[in-house]
């Protein structure tokens, strides 16, 4: 299950914040104890949501899935630590060692996915609480920050 913040503009009723919640605590499934005004909650832990988010902007549903290029890009720009070994466990978990290794292989990845991927990008839009839109990064810049996690992924891969 999870825990969603909703907000209402005018006739719609919008997700403003969301978190994936876990009934167990298992390292297995990526959950972590979280402590919010006094409430304990489980949920994804910073290494399951990047290891989701690395093997659906892998994946060939890449396109559909392009906010998560901008949130491993986040992440990877924040003061947020994590543990690049558990990223893969979990990711290899989630799949296998065989397919994770395939989808880092592609990489980088051709002309002709740049190319749908930057478009898809540019019909992204971002906006803050307040509605306002957010400035986004250059989407070839965003991708070789991006790029610095898969590289170290198929390095422990190999490993």
């Amino acid at each position: 299950g999870d825990i969603k913040i909703f907000k209402r503009i005018g006739d719609k009723t919008v997700t403003v914040y969301s978190v994936d919640t876990n009934i167990k605590h298992d390292i297995r499934t990526g959950s972590s104890k979280y402590v919010i005004n006094n409430y304990e909650i489980l949920g994804s832990s910073l290494e399951r949501i990047l290891a989701d988010k690395c093997l659906a902007t892998l994946s060939y549903k890449r396109f559909r899935r392009i906010k998560d290029f901008y949130d491993i890009f986040i992440i990877l720009n924040s003061d947020l630590n994590f543990d690049v070994s558990e990223v893969l466990e979990l990711m290899v978990l989630s799949t296998s060692k065989e397919e994770v290794k395939e989808l880092l292989e592609v990489l980088p990845f051709s002309d002709e996915i740049m190319k749908q991927s930057e478009h898809a990008w540019k019909k992204f839009s971002l906006t803050r609480f307040s509605g306002a839109e957010i400035d986004k990064p250059n989407f070839r810049n965003m991708y070789d920050v991006v790029t610095t996690l898969y590289d170290s992924l198929l390095i422990k891969i190999g490993d």
